[in-house]
């Protein structure tokens, strides 16, 4: 009930953040304490949360529960697999020569390089490293 009152009544000792929930409070505390409980049981490593251990213990046991939905490819994080999904989003076309780039950001790239004040297609563009076939 407290996040709907918006009663963020846990603040950190060290700065002005303020928190709903003492845990996360907690939490933070050990980003400027430096206090890592977590260790990974495979190399040792320590870490402030729980979920950061667990995380980093993927990639010592090859788990990757985040499967693409286009591919054969998995992440360990939600994240990875989501900025992955953007390469299935292509192609991405320019609008002032032929050329289409599999990513977005090599578009834009594309577009900030080869077309910086131009408004028309440009003709003189050449072959980027970046640039992939149209077919994904």
């Amino acid at each position: 009930m407290r996040i709907h009152k918006n009663e963020r009544n846990y603040a950190c000792d060290y700065c002005s953040k303020t928190f709903y929930m003492p845990g996360s409070r907690n939490r933070h505390l050990r980003t400027h304490t430096g206090i890592r409980p977590y260790s990974c049981k495979y190399c040792g490593k320590a870490f402030c949360s729980l979920g950061e251990q667990r995380k980093h213990e993927m990639i010592h046991t090859g788990e990757r529960p985040y499967k693409c939905l286009y591919c054969d490819k998995a992440f360990i994080t939600p994240f990875n697999r989501q900025v992955h999904h953007m390469t299935h989003s292509g192609p991405h076309m320019c609008d002032l020569c032929p050329k289409t780039f599999i990513e977005i950001d090599f578009l834009k790239k594309h577009i900030n390089t080869k077309h910086k004040n131009a408004s028309i297609a440009d003709s003189e563009c050449t072959t980027d490293m970046e640039m992939l076939p149209t077919e994904v």
